[in-house]
Formats: C-alpha cells, sequence, structure tokens
C-alpha cells in the first residue's frame, strides 16, 4: 500500500510508534511508579499494591513521595492553581512542573492528559510522556542537523534507555530536555525551510518549545541543556551561512529565524512570569534553592560518571549504597563522546580535516561542550570560571542527565557523519580509540563499589567488550549492527531499574486515605490537617487525598503564615526554604522551635494546643502511636502495620 510505503519512510513513523506505545500503556494504566511502597509497608503483598514487575524503589522518594502525591491532590481538587499544603496557601504552577487548569497549559501542554483523565491514569500517561517528550526532542534536533532518521532514532534511544534518564526521571529532568532539543531542531529546520510561511510556522514552534523548557524553572538542567544545545546548533546554523550562494541570504534566513523565535518565546515567559511572579520571587529569595550555588566543580565521582555500564549490577537489590551516595545519584549514562573524541584526533592526526562539512562541524561543536561540562565536573575550577557559562548554579552532582544527553547526541551525530559522507576511519584510528574506551571503562571498573566491596571483574569485562564491540561495528560501516548493541544493552539495563506498576491504588485507598475521607465526610467547612511525627507513607498518603496538608511539603515559604509561628523572624534562615515539613509535639505551652537538621528538611516543635494553629487553617491533627488528650478530641483511628494512626479535631 503507497500510504504505509510512504509512513515507512516519514519523519513521523518514529515519533508516531511512541504516541502508540504511551497509548497503550496508558490505556492498560501501566507506570514505572514506585507507588506500591506505601502498600507494602502498610502490610499488602507486591502483587496486592499493583507491582506488575520489577522492585519499586524506595530511594526514589522525589517521585512516590513528593512528586505523585502533589499530582493525585492536584486532580482530586480540579487543579486548582492555589493549594493550601506546606504552610500556604501558595502558587501551584511553580513547583514540581504541577499541572492547573489555567493559562499554564500553553508553556505546559504535556499537562493535558491530567485536565481528562482519573488520578492514577494521569499518572501512567504522564510517566510515559516524559519519554515522549524528550525522545521526541532528541529525535527532531539530531534529524533537523543530519537529515538522518537513524541516527536520530540511535541518539532518542540511547539517552532514554540509559541509567541516568530511568532513575533521574521526573518533569524537571527531561521535559526540559525534551523541548530545549526541539527548540534546537525546530530553529534549524525553520533556516533551512524554504518557504516564508513554513519558516515562520518553525520559528514560532522553536521559540514557544525554549518557552516550555524555561517554564520548567529547574535551572540547572536549563543551563546545561543549553549548552548542549546551542554547541550544536550554532555550527549548524553557520554551516547554513556559508553552504549557500550568497552569504548575506544565509545570514538574513538565520537572523530572521532567531528573531522571530527569541520574540515569541520572550512573549509567552513574560505572560507566565507575570501569572506567578509573587512565588518565583519567594523562591529566588530563599536560603534553598533560590542561594545554591556551587562553589567550584570538581567533586564528580568519576566512578559515577564513568561507570554507567555497571549500573545494573547496583540495580539487582532494591536499595544499596553505590560509590557512596545511593543509585539514582550514582547514575549516568555510557560517554560515548571519548571513544568519539579519540577518532577525532586520530584523523586530525592523519591530516583529515573533518570540519569541512555539516555533520563534521556540529560533532566539533558537540565535543566542545562536552570538554566544557567534563571540565566542571572533574577539574577543581572555582566558582567565578563557573560562572563565565553560568555553571555555578549547577552542582557536578547534576551534570550525569547532561552528560548522557551531549553523549547520546554526539553518537547520532557520529553515525550520521560516517555515513552521510562515506568515510572510511584507518585501522590504526579505530584500534586506538576503542582501546581508549576500553580503558576508561575498566577504569571505572577498578573504582566502583558496591556497598564499599569492589564488583567482580568478569561481568565488567565481558560488558566493556561487548560495548567495544558495538563501537567497532559503528566505525567499520556497520553501524546498524552497532547501533542495535547499544540499543539492546541499553534495554537490558534499563529494564533492572524501575519497576511496572499498575494504578496507584496503594496510595490512593489505603488505611490513612480511608481514615481521612470518613473524617472529611463528617465535618462541615474547610479542615487544614497538620500531623505529628514524619512517617513518610503517612505523609505521603494524607497528601494524595486532596486535603489541606498543612504540615506538607513546602514548596517555597508563605511569609504570613510562617510568621504567625516565628512573627520576630527568629528562624527565617531554617523555614524560609523548600522542605520536607516534620512537626513534633512540645512541651504544653511551649514556643514554637523551628529548626533545619539538613538542608531541605524543617522541623518544628511546638505545643500541639497552641492556638496560633487554628490562625493558620488547622482543624485536625494526625498522630501516629500518640494520644493527643489535651485538647484533641478523638474522630477516628486506623493502623498502619504496626502503628496506630490517629485523627483529632482541636
Amino acid at each position: 500500500m503507497p500510504s504505509l510505503k510512504n509512513l515507512r519512510h516519514s519523519f513521523f513513523l518514529f515519533p508516531l510508534s511512541l504516541l502508540f506505545f504511551v497509548t497503550l500503556m496508558t490505556g492498560f494504566n501501566l507506570s514505572g511508579s514506585s507507588v506500591a511502597v506505601y502498600g507494602v509497608t502498610a502490610g499488602q503483598s507486591t502483587g496486592e499494591a499493583g507491582l506488575v514487575m520489577g522492585h519499586f524503589r524506595p530511594i526514589r522518594s522525589d517521585e512516590w513521595l513528593v512528586r505523585t502525591p502533589w499530582l493525585m491532590s492536584q486532580i482530586r481538587n480540579g487543579l486548582p492553581t492555589e493549594t493550601g499544603s506546606g504552610f500556604g496557601p501558595i502558587d501551584a504552577g511553580v513547583v514540581g512542573d504541577l499541572p492547573t487548569r489555567s493559562l499554564d497549559v500553553l508553556v505546559r501542554p504535556h499537562h493535558l492528559t491530567s485536565w481528562f483523565l482519573s488520578p492514577d491514569r494521569a499518572l501512567a500517561a504522564e510517566w510515559w510522556m516524559w519519554h515522549l517528550l524528550m525522545m521526541c526532542g532528541v529525535y527532531t534536533f539530531v534529524v533537523a542537523i543530519s537529515r538522518h532518521r537513524g541516527a536520530g532514532t540511535l541518539a532518542a534511544l540511547v539517552l532514554a534507555l540509559s541509567p541516568s534518564t530511568q532513575w533521574w526521571l521526573a518533569p524537571g529532568t527531561f521535559t526540559t530536555v525534551g523541548y530545549g532539543t526541539l527548540a534546537g531542531g525546530l530553529l534549524v529546520l525553520a533556516v533551512q525551510s524554504s518557504h516564508r510561511r513554513q519558516k515562520f510556522g518553525l520559528a514560532i514552534l522553536a521559540g514557544w518549545s525554549a518557552a516550555c523548557m524555561i517554564s520548567t524553572l529547574y535551572v540547572p538542567w536549563i543551563i546545561t541543556t543549553a549548552i548542549v544545545v546551542t554547541t550544536a546548533i550554532a555550527p549548524a546554523l553557520l554551516h547554513e551561512v556559508v553552504s549557500r550562494p550568497s552569504r548575506k541570504d544565509g545570514l538574513q534566513a538565520v537572523g530572521q529565524a532567531i528573531g522571530v523565535m527569541t520574540v515569541v518565546c520572550a512573549l509567552l515567559i513574560a505572560t507566565y512570569v507575570l501569572r506567578h511572579s509573587e512565588a518565583i520571587r519567594a523562591i529566588g529569595e530563599t536560603v534553598y534553592p533560590g542561594q545554591r550555588t556551587s562553589e567550584r566543580g570538581g567533586t564528580l565521582n568519576p566512578a559515577t560518571a564513568f561507570g554507567s555500564p555497571f549500573d545494573y549490577l547496583a540495580s539487582g537489590p532494591q536499595t544499596v549504597n553505590v560509590n557512596g551516595t545511593n543509585q539514582s545519584e550514582n547514575s549516568s549514562g555510557i560517554l560515548f563522546v571519548v571513544p568519539i573524541a579519540t577518532v577525532f584526533f586520530g584523523l586530525l592526526a592523519a591530516g583529515r580535516r573533518f570540519w569541512n562539512n555539516r555533520e563534521g562541524r556540529v560533532l566539533a561543536g558537540l565535543l566542545f561542550g562536552a570538554l566544557v561540562l567534563v571540565a566542571w565536573a572533574f577539574l577543581p575550577l572555582p566558582s567565578y570560571i563557573g560562572r563565565l557559562a553560568l555553571l555555578d548554579r549547577v552542582p557536578p552532582g547534576r551534570l550525569p542527565p547532561a552528560l548522557s544527553l551531549v553523549s547520546a547526541v554526539t553518537l547520532g551525530m557520529f553515525v550520521s557523519y560516517l555515513r552521510n559522507n562515506n568515510v572510511r576511519i584507518p585501522r590504526t584510528v579505530v584500534i586506538a580509540s576503542v582501546g581508549v574506551f576500553g580503558f576508561i571503562q575498566l577504569w571505572a571498573a577498578g573504582l566502583y563499589r558496591v556497598e564499599v566491596s569492589a564488583v567482580n571483574p568478569s561481568k565488567p569485562l565481558m560488558i566493556t567488550v561487548v560495548l567495544m564491540a558495538g563501537f567497532v561495528l559503528v566505525c567499520t560501516q556497520r553501524w546498524l549492527l552497532g547501533a542495535s548493541t547499544f540499543v539492546a544493552f541499553g534495554l537490558f539495563q534499563a529494564m533492572s531499574i524501575n519497576p511496572i506498576q499498575h494504578g496507584a491504588e496503594s496510595l490512593l485507598n489505603n488505611p490513612v486515605t480511608q481514615l481521612i475521607e470518613t473524617v472529611e465526610n463528617s465535618n462541615t467547612g474547610d479542615a487544614g490537617w497538620l500531623m505529628l511525627g514524619g512517617d513518610v507513607y503517612v505523609r505521603g498518603s494524607i497528601e494524595a487525598t486532596g486535603v489541606d496538608f498543612v504540615s506538607g511539603i513546602s514548596r517555597y515559604p508563605n511569609h504570613a503564615t510562617w510568621e504567625v509561628l516565628d512573627p520576630d523572624h527568629k528562624y527565617v534562615d531554617a523555614w524560609n526554604r523548600y522542605a520536607h515539613l516534620v512537626v513534633e509535639a512540645g512541651p504544653i505551652g511551649s514556643a514554637p522551635v523551628i529548626t533545619s537538621p539538613q538542608t531541605d528538611v524543617v522541623k518544628v516543635v511546638l505545643d500541639p494546643c497552641d492556638s496560633r494553629l487554628g490562625s493558620i487553617g488547622v482543624r485536625t491533627v494526625i498522630t501516629q502511636d500518640y494520644q493527643l488528650t489535651g485538647c484533641g478530641r478523638l474522630l477516628g483511628e486506623t493502623t498502619w502495620g504496626t502503628r496506630v494512626i490517629r485523627a483529632y479535631g482541636i
């Protein structure tokens, strides 16, 4: 059939295949969430908790404790623009990339699924939508520059399957990468277009996509994504100028596209900032993350950066210490930039001028971008050096996803360079590059530690040989076999990381949520909830119900609310931050004491009968193994495992 044949050779085949996959997984209500942790800790089996395959990951608390309960709460409340949780009220549209039924959807279109789906299906749709955005962005970016669909597909799959993507998957991370690379690809396509309307349409879409990237508001990934995209598209646009008969026409085409893109992006961001100016200002003035800067570079562990191929050795156990940190913080992607850089040094030494074509110039730019990121990761550079590229806002520990991105894009462009230009790499250069690749990987394997123990060398050796063989295949014009090797290995690793979870019943319907529903049904009017104690499973369950959880996570401080407890700003440095709030009962009649035991935790010790709690909207108190007899009226109780959970009206 002609239509199917045309589709098979179409640019849209890969994105449409991804969309079909997302629709299928959403239809089956499957995600990679670790919400089964709620059911298991409450006494259910993994099957009863909805776990279909793999391990739920307790270490991924940013997902199952923070983001997923927030999402459930937003949907249950009709996607409001303001929430009373976390010592609010606060703006719901600035932290955590949460869906709201507002104009924010213009720069956060991936939220549309949450407008129409139930909470658990919205979770499934969102989980795979993040993959879709990232992969379509990278695919468009590489194809726009290289005009090679296979190279774009390879780059997208390698990045999506990398441990850094699977362990770090969150809205602020890979929506940033997806929209940023999509913006770069659309800009290149706009410059390349010979049709005026199409050119302006693509430039407008590029500006819109750039605005979507910036509106994620997660500065470390905005900066690093911008570095990767800019170092690639700058030489691509330069090539568009110098390759045209008239350089003046080329400069005009580039200038027009960038101008339209900039105007559209600025307008969209300006309207977004105007809607959220107070919240953005409050976040910027916080101790954390507003004043977070990296004092210096050079603090990324080499075993983390180069040890990605051995991630599966640490993914088997549910929770384990890896290279002195947790599994998520340790994850990275295979640094293909190392052997590819070696190839280009070899070609340069052989007198080859690889920068005479589009792909060669872009590769040179990407390798420069990788060098900037690697320098900040490993060299003890002072903050004023990092400030030149805004990297003083990027802790080296947040670089692995960016290094994975630049490596995946570089691999795709390298395949395109070899194929489009029919390049034959000298055998000595292939041997040297593969040797360097293998040496680096085995060196990293020697540094790799799981629970402070060195790994068995036989498995890292086998993995290294497989990856070396894949790179040899790519270098010797058998790129399809080499690419298949990398994708198969990536799939093997990815399947061992996140679980396959059906629904979110263990979060949405558990003993605590049932208790809250019973109390809420018997109450009239709004009731703010406060929890005494720090049990994370109870806290996440309360948040997911959609009640005003006053002691929920403070996304940024509402000064007026905090000043009720701290009118003299005695503890302002403690509470002026994004933080998990832990409220504990203090002596009767004592004044509140507020501390910050760690960067993202605020501890409040107060008299649970303090009248000021009513001033901040608290009407109901949840306790665990504690009886509030002084001022509380027991409304109901339940158990969570071996713990007794009680609800008191005050």
